[in-house]
């Protein structure tokens, strides 16, 4: 029997995602797996992270204390100078760093504890005085201990963890001033403003690398550009793994005219404009409207919301209709009084609901969402036209897990027509059928991204007609599978 789905077990499925996603390796490993190239990406991208701040490229590295401590002893009774090196205790199930680790003191130059379940980071970590890169990616952890101290670290790695709007500035104002890169993706961070203060407050004049994708806050249009033009802001040379544009401020400034003035277009006028009406006033009305439209959206992104525009463009591989087709249209009765070879007139067209309609549902953290209904018909791709849903949720880390890990569920319905009454009883009810489920990530808009496009596609089983008996003790038998594929649209606005 399977284990009960509770709330720490979801919890726990979700930090070992975010940990394979970004250590490239499960949480824990039962027995040897293929390679897989993703994780491959992931951790070569992690190793050029770590060697990018590491000046000492034939540094030993240990994966154990004792280890270490056994090439220290070796190094001083031999002779030699201070031993420099790299300890990695990656994936080791780790509650707490080994209080052993501290007397490697100043030999420690590297230490990293990506993978684990560390939920707090030794105050005594200054001890290592000569620490210069500091990976702890994929914990629990919330918070630092006061490193300030630590005039040669470059390099802090605290990508998905739990660091949230509350806590980062005291993380902040425990980073040395000496801090070159600084890697806070997959973390619980939702308000660019509250991250904006929290740097501004706190002066990292070495700060050159800086990466927050993959936070709720990620979801907030432009957000790069808007870190960009700050103060600090201005003195990275790299924002999520690339080059910031230069004079970010003056970018920001035209983008966002530039789509306030787009969306003062697209709607819809508030008053009929006179047809006499003066160009210069005009002129006026429709800068006051783009001015309005970037107030609105300046708001927004201020605000813990997101606004998002869901299109489906077309969908495809619909198994044929178990319905009988609809009757034909009766032609509408003759008019006595027409003109004699006047053409007889069209028989009116069939409402949608004396038809089997398409109907897709979507849900995004519990806001479900449905298209106008679209006749079934023979074809196997259905357009969906003029289907865009627009929604505004509370930017949060479940929509941002949503978007990255447990994917946005669509549902292909089909409704019935509508049955005729029996006179003297109510109209029943018309069901909707699901025909499929597909289910899609959204990576890349956690990452920055503020449109894409993806076709997603699922094999789907067909259940058993309906009064379908075993034979022989067999099970009845299947219709053939068919495989369902949806054209989506997805755009922060």
């Amino acid at each position: 029997m399977s284990a009960p789905l509770t709330v720490e077990a979801l919890e726990r499925e979700r930090q070992a995602r975010l940990k394979e996603a970004v250590a490239g390796e499960p949480d824990y490993i039962e027995e040897e797996e293929p390679e897989d190239e993703w994780k491959d990406d992931k951790r070569q991208s992690f190793t050029r992270q770590q060697k990018a701040f590491s000046s000492l490229a034939d540094m030993p590295t240990c994966t154990s204390y004792s280890a270490a401590e056994k090439l220290v002893l070796k190094t001083m009774k031999a002779g030699g100078k201070l031993l420099d090196l790299r300890l990695d205790l990656t994936l080791q199930r780790l509650q707490v760093v080994p209080g052993e680790v501290l007397k490697l003191g100043d030999s420690l130059r590297e230490l990293t504890v990506v993978g684990n379940r560390i939920c707090e980071m030794p105050a005594e970590l200054d001890l290592c005085r000569r620490l210069r890169v500091l990976n702890l990616a994929a914990n629990d952890l919330s918070g630092l201990p006061d490193l300030t101290r630590l005039k040669e670290l470059a390099h802090v790695g605290l990508a998905c963890n739990r660091v949230d709007d509350s806590s980062l500035p005291a993380v902040v104002r425990s980073l040395p001033a000496s801090l070159a890169s600084l890697d806070l993706g997959a973390n619980e961070l939702c308000s660019l403003e509250s991250l904006l203060s929290a740097f501004e407050a706190r002066a990292l004049p070495g700060l050159r690398q800086l990466t927050l994708k993959s936070n709720p806050l990620g979801l907030i249009r432009l957000y790069r550009l808007r870190v960009a033009a700050t103060s600090f802001g201005s003195a990275l040379t790299l924002l999520d793994e690339v080059p910031p544009p230069p004079n970010a401020a003056a970018v920001l400034e035209d983008t966002m005219a530039a789509a306030a003035a787009a969306a003062a277009a697209a709607a819809p006028a508030a008053a009929p404009v006179e047809a006499e009406a003066d160009a210069d006033a005009e002129g006026a009305e429709e800068q006051a409207a783009a001015m309005a439209a970037q107030a609105a959206a300046l708001a927004l992104s201020k605000s813990k919301r997101t606004a998002f525009r869901v299109t489906i463009e077309r969908l495809g591989g619909v198994p044929p209709s178990d319905l009988p087709p609809p009757p034909p249209p009766e032609p509408p009765p003759v008019d006595p009084k027409a003109k004699k070879g006047a053409p007889p007139p069209e028989p009116e067209p069939p409402k949608l609901e004396d038809l089997e309609c398409l109907v897709i549902s979507f849900s995004m953290t519990g806001e479900t969402r449905s298209t106008r209904p679209v006749p079934r018909g023979t074809e196997s791709v259905i357009d969906f036209e003029d289907t865009a849903v627009v929604l505004e949720l509370e930017r949060t880390v479940a929509l941002r897990d949503e978007l990255l890990i447990t994917g946005i569920p669509f549902e292909v319905l089909s409704v019935p027509p509508k049955a005729k009454p029996i006179e003297g009883e109510a109209p029943p009810a018309t069901t909707p059928v699901l025909i499929g489920r597909l289910v899609s990530h959204w990576a890349p808009l956690a990452e920055g991204e503020t449109k894409m496009t993806q076709v997603c596609q699922q094999i789907i089983q067909p259940p058993a007609p309906e009064g379908a008996k075993a034979k022989r003790g067999k099970k009845p038998k299947l219709p053939p599978p068919f495989t369902l594929s949806l054209a989506v649209t997805i755009e922060l606005v």
